[in-house]
Formats: C-alpha cells, structure tokens, sequence
C-alpha cells in the first residue's frame, strides 16, 4: 500500500482524504497493525491504486493500463456486488463458472459472555458464499446473515471476533429429550435476552425449560423458565463459523 501511495506521489495524510480517513489510520494500514476495509479499497481503486497488487503482492507488469482497470472493476464487483433483485434479497455472482451468493456482514455483533447491547443492525459488507455449499447444509442464501462473536464465553469452538453464518429461518429451539448415552453438541443460536444480543448453544429438553450453555466452563448454564422463556427471541441458529489462528 505504501508502495502504491508513494508511486502515485502523495502523503499519507492526501493518500488517506481520497477514502475518507485520517492520517494515523492510513499510518496503521500501512504497518499492517489494521486492515482497511471494503470501502476504504473500492475508494483507493477509483484513485488509481493497483488493488491486485496491494491484496496479493503480485504485479502483472505486461498489463496494459486498461487491464490493471478491469482488474480494479473485478474486485470491486467482489466487494460490493450488484444490488439483488426485487424477488431475491441476495446477490448472485459468478467466478470461474460457480455460482456464488452474497450474504450480508452486520454490523452488530454477538456477546459470547454476558451480552452485548445492539444499536445497529446495519449491513457493512458482503460474502460471497458457494450456493451449492449453502444447500448442502440446509440453508437458503434469502435466510442467511452474517455477524461476529464478541467475548469468550464460546472457546474453543468459537472465537472473539470469529465470523458467524446464521440461518434466520431457524428460530426455535425444539424440545428434544436425550438418552445418558446421547453426546451430541447442543446446537448454537443467536438470540436476543433482555435486549443484548448473544450467542449460546442451546438445550430444550421439555417445553418449560430452556438452557443456555457455553463451551467455556468458566461461564456456567443459564436456566430459563417461565416469562424468561417468553421473552426469549431467538434470531437463528449458527450454522458455520470461521476464525483466523493467532499465535
């Protein structure tokens, strides 16, 4: 990135005013201690930036000017792909003969701990995701969101800041009773609980109760009964979760 602001002769102060930031964040990017994101890249693209090299380091110096600009357009179109149609509310994109579907990254995040109040459930980008993958795992891409853990309550399984896929079709939990040998997982959900939004695995195992469990056993299960039931919302139930290992 440095290399790039440096070849098109501006400061990191003029660098950063082209997407809308201040001089320390544009100094953080450049030190790898923040990523930028999908904005800040599709702004700097209209600026001239050769985006394949900033994202790969790899420069394909027998590209014609023309290409290096279809090659901006292309990731571009990765990061914020066309608008969805009326009938469908998910984007539908192709790369190398796959069809792939954009789902929605919300702003708002999910506390694995003791809850995390939501002001905002604005969508901040989009993935895009295998329709054939989606279907195999049962969920429909007009169904599926995305939003990231916030807290630890979830370790091992699931990480602070890890990446959630949520089916927001799913939104009860059904009773199921367990023999002494049963040792399946409890599913996850996200749910609401008195406003703050959260992530939990949980286990019904008559229609009075409900449990939320965590995988941390520093956090110990909740019992729900009665109106807490009642006012329990669940948004849908986490269906995949990716994070990045750091040493």
């Amino acid at each position: 990135m440095r290399e790039e602001r440096e070849r098109l002769g501006l400061n990191q102060a003029a660098f950063g005013a082209i997407a809308g930031i201040q001089k320390n964040a544009q100094i953080n990017y450049e030190a790898d201690k923040r990523a930028p994101d999908a904005k800040y890249l599709v702004s700097i693209a209209e600026a001239d930036v050769d985006l394949l090299y900033v994202l790969t380091g790899r420069r394909d110096r027998s590209l014609p000017r023309y290409g290096q600009d279809r090659v901006n357009a292309w990731i571009k179109g990765l990061i914020f792909p066309a608008a969805p149609s009326a009938t469908d509310t998910t984007a539908s994109i192709a790369l190398d003969g796959a069809d792939f579907a954009s789902i929605p990254l919300h702003e708002a995040a999910l506390a694995a701990g003791m809850g995390a109040d939501n002001d905002s459930e604005s969508i901040i980008g989009h993935l895009a995701f295998r329709r054939d993958w989606l279907t195999r795992i049962g969920v429909s891409a007009s169904n599926a969101v995305l939003a990231r853990a916030q807290g630890d309550s979830m370790n091992p399984c699931i990480h602070d800041g890890d990446l959630m896929l949520i089916d927001r079709s799913k939104t009860d939990a059904p009773v199921r009773g367990r023999a002494t040998t049963d040792r399946r997982p409890s599913p996850i959900y996200a749910l609401l609980q008195d406003g703050q939004a959260r992530v939990k695995r949980i286990e019904r195992p008559e229609p009075g109760l409900i449990m939320l469990m965590s995988d941390n056993p520093a956090y110990g299960p909740e019992v729900l009964t009665g109106s807490k039931i009642a006012a329990l919302n669940i948004i849908g139930k986490v269906m995949w979760w990716g994070h990045t290992n750091r040493e």
